[in-house]
């Protein structure tokens, strides 16, 4: 029997899949002479805003507070979880500040200076999503499985986006690989 949590894991593992495509995409940009384009940035930049925000919203607004009911109601038990979003929005402003700082540098050295530090970011901000996303697929979906129907998560995704699957990513994020 499948798991009330099953499209929340499938969406999951759709996002996990991009983040080791933009692994790949920090290695390259940590090598001198990476050849990594500034539109591959910029795609990965765009995947963060239009799939992953999106998806950290709606896991906010309605499956978060059926893991705070099911912990007692304060809201406190998912204030670390709110706040690695909080976290993830920042380096995902952080990195779209960069990428457009690197677009308007014109000197050779110090676009690979900026490369260097939107690698940082980036590393920081998969490092940061892969250790929520284990969070939650540990604590609050085996939670989930335990108490609610699938019926209810499905009402909950329903409401918040109207689908299961994820935003693709465009083609310059996945062609980074």
């Amino acid at each position: 029997m499948a798991r009330p949590t099953e499209p929340i894991r499938a969406e999951h593992a759709g996002l996990v899949q991009m983040i080791e495509t933009l692994e790949d995409l920090v290695d390259s940009l940590s090598q001198v002479r990476n050849g990594v384009q500034n539109h591959e940035l910029v795609g990965a930049h765009h995947w963060f805003v239009t799939a992953l925000l999106p998806h950290a919203e709606v896991e906010e607004a309605h499956l978060y507070p059926l893991v705070d009911e099911l912990m007692g109601g304060t809201g406190l038990a998912t204030a670390t979880m709110t706040a690695d979003h909080a976290a993830i929005r920042a380096k995902v402003d952080a990195l779209g500040e960069a990428v457009e700082k690197l677009a308007a540098t014109e000197s050779w050295h110090e676009a690979e200076k900026r490369r260097r530090r939107i690698a940082i970011t980036l590393a920081q901000l998969l490092a940061i999503l892969r250790l929520h996303f284990e969070k939650e697929e540990l604590v609050y979906l085996n939670l989930l499985d335990e108490n609610v129907t699938r019926e209810r998560i499905e009402a909950a995704l329903a409401h918040g986006h109207g689908r299961d699957e994820p935003d693709e990513a465009p083609e310059s994020a996945a062609a980074a690989s």
